[in-house]
């Protein structure tokens, strides 16, 4: 759901200065500048494939596309060609791993190469709407492959395989006496959105990164919380 918003954020802003451009209308020197931090989003969650990870309805998306878009608005960041060409051209970033406080992920990964480590750790809130039961559930990428995948999405109907792709069954997360996850009747906001920075924690170095993230929400249809889940991710050293 974050990436299909940025996305329509992205195009919806791009779509009045592609109009600008063409009517010679100018815009405030700032415009385009303040599309530098929407661009970085892609950079960071980008995988060693180039996809951007299928969380919730999303998708396998092209990272890799949306910064060829960037380039062409600052041509000057080379760390955005170095990730287009795959490492033919431009400088790495001068980072590896990142923690995205409001969405509630962690990416980790050893480098820039498509054989590096890289992992996607979701600790954040359910959303609003194209949601699914994934929270503490995670993607690895090594060595060039997909090893802990995720169940993507599926067409909008009331299919089994609907219910199946919504669930908590289709993400690597935990069952507690045979019950899932269960966000989706709770109408509680806290549970939406993320009003200020998430208080996880989060170390990351370069021998090896920290995330944590706890499940409180509770399992099956009853909602019961007496259990709470924890779940850590330790990358150390090219290991995960």
């Amino acid at each position: 759901l974050e990436r299909t918003r940025l996305h329509n954020r992205i195009n919806s802003i791009l779509g009045i200065y592609d109009i600008a451009v063409i009517k010679h209308y100018p815009l405030p020197a700032d415009y385009i500048q303040g599309m530098a931090a929407p661009y970085e989003y892609f950079q960071k969650i980008c995988m060693p494939d180039g996809c951007t990870p299928a969380l919730n309805d999303a998708g396998w998306g092209d990272a890799r596309s949306k910064l060829e878009e960037a380039l062409k608005l600052f041509p000057d960041r080379n760390d955005y060609r170095y990730t287009i060409s795959q490492g033919k051209e431009g400088t790495p970033p001068a980072y590896t791993s990142a923690w995205l406080p409001y969405a509630g992920w962690y990416i980790m990964r050893s480098g820039w190469t498509t054989n590096d480590l890289y992992a996607h750790f979701e600790v954040g809130p359910f959303a609003p709407a194209h949601n699914h039961e994934d929270k503490l559930s995670f993607i690895l990428h090594a060595n060039g492959k997909r090893l802990i995948t995720e169940g993507g999405t599926f067409a909008y109907d009331t299919s089994r395989w609907r219910y199946h792709i919504l669930s908590a069954g289709a993400h690597n997360v935990t069952r507690v006496d045979g019950m899932d996850q269960n966000r989706r009747a709770l109408d509680n906001d806290s549970i939406r959105y993320n009003w200020s920075p998430l208080p996880n924690r989060w170390i990351s170095t370069p021998d090896y990164d920290f995330g944590e993230g706890f499940y409180t929400e509770g399992f099956g249809p009853n909602h019961d919380t007496t259990v709470k889940q924890c779940r850590s991710l330790v990358r150390i050293a090219n290991r995960y």
